[in-house]
C-alpha cells in the first residue's frame, strides 16, 4: 500500500474511533441521557477504545518513517510523535491509576485534572488525523533505503542513478550539498549517459 492509501486508512480509521464520542457529544449538547444508549452502544464504544490503542501505533509509526526535508518539517514531526506519545501515557497512566485504585476517574482525579485528561482524551483524534496528513505531506512518495558515501558528486551520481526524476534542489536536499554542486552532478551525469 503506497504512502497516499496509509495516510487516507489512518485518518479513516481514526475518525472512526471517534463515531461513538461524537454520539454522545450530541446527546448531550441536545440535552438527552447518553444512559439512553443502552448496553450494546457502550460495548461497541469500548471496542473502539481497543482498536484506537492500534491505530495509534499505526499513526506513531506513520510518523516515524516519515523522512523531513527542512529543520521545520523535522520539529513539527517530532511535536507529533511527541505529543501522540505523551497522550498515550498522560491519559492511560490515570486511567490505570483508577483502575488499580477501584474507583472511577472522576473520584481518582480532582475536577481540575478530570478536566485536562478529557480535554487529552478529546485531543487524540485530531492529532492522528494531522499527523498523519502531515507525514504525507512531508514525504509523499514511496523511499527506497539508499546508502551512500564518498565526495558530494559520488553521492550525487549515485542517487541520480537511483532517482532520475530529481531535480538538483531535491539532490541537494538529499545529498547535503550546494544546488550549485547537484545542478553540476546532473550535468555530468547527462553527459556521461550520451558518451
Amino acid at each position: 500500500m503506497n504512502r497516499r492509501n496509509q495516510m487516507w486508512v489512518l485518518i479513516a480509521l481514526a475518525a472512526t474511533t471517534a463515531i461513538m464520542q461524537y454520539m454522545v457529544q450530541g446527546a448531550l449538547a441536545t440535552a438527552h441521557d447518553p444512559a439512553e444508549f443502552g448496553r450494546v452502544f457502550w460495548l461497541v464504544d469500548y471496542g473502539l477504545w481497543g482498536a484506537r490503542a492500534i491505530i495509534e501505533a499505526m499513526v506513531i509509526a506513520y510518523l516515524f518513517q516519515t523522512t523531513a526535508k527542512t529543520k521545520v518539517q523535522e520539529a513539527t514531526l517530532l511535536f507529533f510523535e511527541g505529543f501522540l506519545i505523551a497522550l498515550v501515557i498522560l491519559t492511560l497512566g490515570p486511567a490505570l491509576r483508577a483502575m488499580g485504585l477501584g474507583v472511577t476517574m472522576v473520584d481518582s482525579l480532582s475536577p481540575v485534572w478530570f478536566t485536562l485528561w478529557n480535554f487529552g482524551i478529546a485531543a487524540y483524534t485530531p492529532l492522528m488525523m494531522g499527523g498523519a496528513a502531515f507525514a504525507y505531506k512531508v514525504q509523499s512518495e514511496e523511499r527506497r533505503p539508499v546508502i551512500i558515501t564518498g565526495t558530494y558528486a559520488e553521492r550525487c551520481a549515485t542517487l541520480i542513478e537511483q532517482y532520475p526524476e530529481w531535480g538538483a534542489t531535491r539532490l541537494a536536499e538529499e545529498v547535503g550539498c550546494s544546488v550549485a554542486t547537484a545542478s553540476r552532478a546532473i550535468s555530468n551525469g547527462k553527459r556521461g549517459n550520451h558518451a
